[in-house]
Order: C-alpha cells, then sequence, then structure tokens
C-alpha cells in the first residue's frame, strides 16, 4: 500500500512538472494572438487551457507525457523490483532462521547424547570403583576392629591382635599398589572422584604409619591415629556409595570370639 502511495504521488507531481513547463513554453512562446490560448495564466480557463496548450505545442506535450509516462513506469518497476527484493529476502531469511534452528537443535542433540554417554561411562567407572576398593575396605573394616581390641588388650590377646593388624596391613598395602586401583580415578565424576581418592589416601596414609611409625611414638598415641585415619574412612564411603559403607560398619563392629 505504501508502495502505490509513493506511486501516486510521484506520478502527480511529475504530471505538474509537466504542466509547468508547458504553461512557462507556451506563455514565451512567439506566437500569433489568435493561437494563443489566453493573454495571461491568469485569465486562462482551467483546465481548458491546458488542452488548448497542447494543441499549441504537440510536439512539446507529447514529449512531456512520454517523459512523466517512462518516468511513472520506471518508478512502478522499480517499486515492483523493490517488493520482490523484500520478498525474496525475507524467504532468505526465513530458511536461515529454519537452518540456525536446526543446527541448534543439532547441537542440543548431541550435548544431550554426549552427557547421556558421560554419564553412562561415569556409572560404569564408579562400579568398578566400588568393586575395586571393596576388598579394601572390608580388610581396614576388619584392622579397625582389631585395633579396637587391640587398645584394651593385654598380654597374649593384644599380640594376636597387634598381628592380624599387620597382617591387614600387608593385604591392604597389595592391594593399593594395583595400578587399576587409582586409573579407574580419572574415570568418575568430579564428586566420585574427589571421594574416592579421599578413601585412597587415607588407606595409604595407614599404612604408612603403621609400616612406619615415627621413632618414639608411645603405642597408645599410634593407635588412636591408626584408628582416627580408618574411621575418617566412614564420610566419604557414604557418599561414594552407601552399601559400602554398611559393609564397613558391619566389619567393623563384629565381636571376634573368644579364643
Amino acid at each position: 500500500m505504501r508502495s502505490v502511495v509513493r506511486v501516486v504521488a510521484v506520478a502527480v507531481l511529475l504530471l505538474c512538472v509537466a504542466a509547468a513547463i508547458l504553461a512557462f513554453a507556451h506563455s514565451f512562446a512567439n506566437l500569433e494572438e489568435g493561437r494563443r490560448c489566453a493573454v495571461s495564466l491568469a485569465q486562462s480557463q482551467w483546465p481548458k487551457w491546458l488542452g488548448c496548450a497542447m494543441a499549441a505545442h504537440e510536439s512539446l506535450a507529447a514529449g512531456l507525457l512520454g517523459g512523466v509516462g517512462i518516468l511513472i513506469a520506471a518508478l512502478v518497476g522499480y517499486e515492483a523490483i523493490q517488493r520482490q527484493i523484500a520478498r525474496d529476502r525475507g524467504e532468505l531469511q526465513h530458511q536461515l532462521d529454519a537452518l540456525r534452528r536446526r543446527d541448534q537443535d543439532l547441537v542440543a542433540e548431541r550435548a544431550r547424547e554426549h552427557a547421556q554417554e558421560q554419564s553412562r561411562r561415569e556409572q560404569d567407572a564408579k562400579l568398578t570403583a566400588v568393586m575395586l576398593i571393596s576388598n579394601a575396605i572390608h580388610i581396614s573394616a576388619v584392622t579397625l576392629r582389631w585395633l579396637r581390641q587391640a587398645d584394651s588388650a593385654k598380654g597374649s590377646a593384644l599380640t594376636r591382635a597387634m598381628q592380624q593388624v599387620h597382617f591387614g596391613v600387608r593385604q591392604l598395602q597389595g592391594v593399593l599398589d594395583q595400578r587399576s586401583l587409582m586409573e579407574v580415578a580419572a574415570q568418575l565424576s568430579a564428586a566420585d572422584r574427589s571421594h574416592y581418592v579421599a578413601i585412597a589416601t587415607n588407606l595409604s596414609a595407614f599404612v604408612n604409619l603403621t609400616l612406619y611409625p615415627p621413632p618414639g611414638t608411645q603405642w597408645d598415641l599410634l593407635n588412636a591415629t591408626q584408628r582416627e585415619h580408618l574411621q575418617k574412612l566412614r564420610p566419604s564411603l557414604e557418599a561414594l556409595d552407601p552399601d559400602l559403607a554398611a559393609v564397613f560398619d558391619r566389619d567393623s563392629d563384629l565381636v571376634e570370639a573368644a579364643a
């Protein structure tokens, strides 16, 4: 609608310009008084004067009308081209938007698939990690139980308890020396990895403290420190795998029958 109004306005303007040129030419043309349409434009009868002037200047009127027609036709063609360009631009923009939305959907879908695959790998790694460390947790729980008994034992009972503690420590050392125990940590999620590493760190600290105690350390202080390292396993076990924490609780609280 806007383009139609623009074409009509320009056409009217061009016709007015053509009429003004024709009036100027007729006013200053060297014509006989009988062929002149009016003495002055003010005395002319509009629009009869325009027809008279066109008859008196046929060539000029034809040229002006032809020029106005060409200009109007050019303007109409220009407006049509602009509408077509706008239509094509709109269609192209629509296609680009559709492609952009499709690309975004593909990226989102790939991100979801990657997240699902990552979650699956982390769950598999967690199952593997729990399986690998479960034996160490059982050994540490039993060792903690023997440490508790050694704290109040005397004589042969103390000797037996300490033998069981050192036996458990040797077993723990063998488990912790396995490369696969730490290799699986890299495949865990960030949260599970932090708990898993905390468990392995406390177990290693306990083993090193038992095998290489500081010189001059009193027995009761050493026993308390050993038990503290093993008891620190409980929060990390609960966060990593509640079932593994339940195994630790069960095995560390068993009451050994008197021999």
